[in-house]
């Protein structure tokens, strides 16, 4: 299945990757970078009702019916945490198989990986990210994928990474589309760097692959819009829409274009009361929200 290269490869690959862990357990406090994560692990937990949730706006449901079922195991474990060290720890070794598969200079590159291990794998492994962690896996994914270059596609191996790369849009949809962008560049310096002999067939194995695994998001994206409707009302998911483009984007401040906020009823209070996560009026509503986040700033004409 892999040459005698390859399983060395992969060896040093999974050690420095469980070295970088250990060194991180070691030296940092080992948290989530952001709240968002600590909300996730609440929600699929179960931890403050008692029982384990699988949806959450920030997660697509069918990954969160499977930690939720690993929460029903055992209650002990935080499996959501434990989940998310091991899709970066599976990033990270595909990444650094990836390179040294293809280094001309196996000591330099060795180098490379180790001073890389040190400037980012371990900060990132301390500061747990969900944002982050479909980065990783599926870059690592892509780098395996187009290193598997042989006249007999080993199909294990894209299996493998066509799963890890729809599971990277689980973790997180936004994020995980950056798959196609890993994609698009792997892709384009595969056809400029590589022969002719045989170059048709395999440009269609990578597109196909990718096409199918674009088959299945598209199916999990619907399933869980189908589900989380089921669960959500319309005027709920309208006001969350809203919530979200006001909340966590950029937008014009009050002072920017103080006649926008005053056409939906804002005036300054209400303005500092929602930027502390303060809803209870009745003016904060999908509508506001959403007009507010897309409006531009007033800018006074220039003195001629």
């Amino acid at each position: 299945m892999f040459k005698p290269k390859q399983i060395q490869n992969i060896c040093i690959s999974i050690l420095l990757a469980f070295f970088w862990l250990i060194f991180a357990v070691k030296t940092l406090p080992m948290v989530f970078m952001t709240n968002d994560d600590t909300s996730i692990q609440v929600v699929l937990s179960g931890i403050q009702t008692g029982n384990p949730y699988p949806y959450h706006q920030f997660i697509n449901s069918l990954l969160g019916f499977m930690v939720t079922g690993m929460y029903h195991i055992s209650t002990t474990i935080p499996w959501w945490y434990a989940w998310s060290i091991l899709c970066m720890l599976i990033g990270i070794v595909g990444i650094q198989w990836g390179v040294l598969n293809n280094a001309s200079n196996k000591m330099a590159m060795l180098l490379f990986i180790v001073v890389f291990g040190f400037a980012f794998w371990i900060y990132c492994l301390g500061n747990i990210a969900f944002t982050i962690v479909p980065c990783i896996l599926s870059l690592g994914c892509v780098f395996l994928l187009f290193s598997n270059d042989s006249p007999r596609w080993n199909y294990f191996l894209v299996f493998l990474c066509s799963v890890g790369l729809v599971i990277s849009y689980l973790h997180r949809d936004g994020t995980g589309l950056v798959m196609l962008c890993y994609f698009a560049m792997a892709l384009l310096y595969y056809i400029s760097s590589c022969n002719e002999l045989g170059l048709k067939q395999k440009v269609f194995r990578y597109v196909g692959t990718i096409a199918l695994i674009g088959a299945v998001i598209f199916t999990s994206s619907f399933v869980d819009s189908m589900l989380k409707e089921q669960r959500n009302s319309k005027e709920f998911v309208e006001y969350n829409n809203g919530r979200v483009a006001y909340m966590d984007y950029p937008h014009i401040s009050y002072d920017e274009n103080p006649e926008v906020y005053e056409s939906y009823g804002w005036d300054e209070n209400l303005t500092s009361l929602v930027s502390s996560w303060c809803f209870l009026d009745e003016r904060v509503n999908a509508e506001s929200f959403l007009g507010i986040s897309s409006a531009k700033p007033l800018y006074n004409e220039p003195d001629k």
